[in-house]
């Protein structure tokens, strides 16, 4: 039941690719972001300005029930496709590099699910930098998500995260573990940020061909992020944590992504423990590409509804919660 492709993490050539080569789009796409010097534009100002949409877009509550509730300061989107509550939930957790609310794609994201599952969409606008930390973060989701437990129950529950949103949907994970709150049927990570020292060797070689991430300002963002926590610590940089028991996980990532190298790494971590480990690597994608409008993008759309939409085999979660043979 765990991926099994490739030999070393550190493999120029690891995995032959999941998917097929790029598109004619998805090339041009690649073209265009390489020689507008995309990457440049991301700069230190760009991470610390406004969200470009932090709240949902008029299209949303038009086609949609979305409501919202306050934790502190924080609203928590409740995105539904009946005025009734659904029996089932997605705890979306965005990405932003620790700094930015809401993005307009996120909510592309959004609809899809929403339109597509008939679940119902709970999407927080958790704390963040300057003024929040991982500590924060983490108990403010915990929070939240023991709300949902109360609501939905665990078993009815997915949690999809994307980008930083992604790491902290697995420390999240890895902490209900720690603290034996009960794991969601399953967890979905698109172009996660597993590792915040960025130290895989790796990394080297695929930023060079990463047409958005530079290195040394995610690097800073994520020493911010830290604050008083070590940056290897779980909570912060969850692939040091103990995967053992974690919800059945799903990665999605594309291969001129930096978030790669530490993908791979979770991927040959997770072969070694008693988890549930789906991993799909897209030729070719670029960092969050699963969120845009093109055949490529839509393509790994559509396996990520199939995947919460047909959950993982009672087989599967008896693997992971299951006897003491793992303990």
């Amino acid at each position: 039941m765990n991926a099994a492709v490739g030999n070393s993490v550190l493999e120029s050539n690891l995995i032959t690719p999941l998917m097929r080569k790029p598109d004619l789009i998805s090339k041009t796409i690649n073209f265009a972001l390489d020689i507008s010097s995309y990457k440049k534009k991301l700069d230190s100002s760009w991470w610390l300005a406004p969200s470009s949409q932090p709240e949902p877009p008029a299209y949303l509550k038009e086609q949609f029930e979305v409501t919202h509730q306050k934790k502190d300061i924080w609203k928590i989107w409740n995105i539904s496709s009946t005025p009734e509550k659904s029996e089932k939930a997605i705890l979306f957790i965005h990405g932003g590099g620790f700094t930015k609310s809401f993005m307009k794609f996120h909510w592309t994201m959004v609809k899809d699910l929403a339109a597509e599952l008939q679940q119902d969409i709970i999407a927080p606008d958790y704390p963040i930098l300057p003024e929040s930390s991982a500590s924060e973060v983490i108990y403010f989701l915990t929070d939240l998500y023991s709300d949902l437990l109360k609501e939905y129950g665990a078993e009815n529950l997915t949690i999809v995260g994307d980008s930083n949103g992604g790491g902290i949907a697995h420390s999240l994970c890895q902490f209900f573990v720690k603290h034996k709150v009960p794991q969601p049927s399953q967890l979905i990570l698109l172009s996660p940020w597993l590792d915040l020292t960025l130290s895989n060797p790796l990394i080297e070689d695929i930023e060079r061909d990463d047409p958005l991430m530079d290195v040394n300002i995610l690097r800073s963002l994520g020493e911010k992020y830290a604050k008083s926590l070590d940056i290897t610590d779980y909570r912060v940089s969850p692939i040091y944590g103990n995967i053992r028991r974690i919800a059945p996980t799903t990665l999605f990532v594309g291969t001129r992504d930096i978030m790669l190298a530490d993908s791979r790494k979770l991927r040959l971590k997770a072969e070694s423990e008693p988890v549930v480990f789906n991993y799909n690597e897209f030729n070719g994608m670029f960092h969050d590409w699963m969120f845009f409008n093109f055949p490529d993008a839509k393509k790994a759309r559509d396996m990520v509804i199939s995947q919460i939409k047909y959950p993982p085999s009672e087989a599967e979660m008896a693997l992971n919660a299951g006897s003491d043979f793992w303990k």
